[in-house]
């Protein structure tokens, strides 16, 4: 099974999951109504996001939160 490194605050890297699901970034950015500047900020830890973005996130990595959040190390 697929695992990514853990990155900043407890996300793992959020690039290697969408690489790994074939997603681009203007997909992602789309599926949650962002730029892909606004994205970009995110996958590249310049913003924190908080829960309720991972839950968006998460839906639109098509996966489960917990795929891309880690709540113990």
């Amino acid at each position: 099974m697929f695992q990514p490194r853990l990155c900043e605050n407890k996300f793992v890297c959020l690039k290697e999951v969408r690489k790994a699901k074939g997603i681009t970034q203007a997909e992602v950015a789309s599926r949650m109504g962002f730029t892909v500047a606004r994205y970009s900020d995110i996958e590249n830890n310049r913003k924190k996001p908080s829960i309720l973005l991972a839950l968006k996130l998460a839906r639109a990595l098509e996966c489960n939160i917990s795929e891309i959040y880690r709540l113990s190390d």
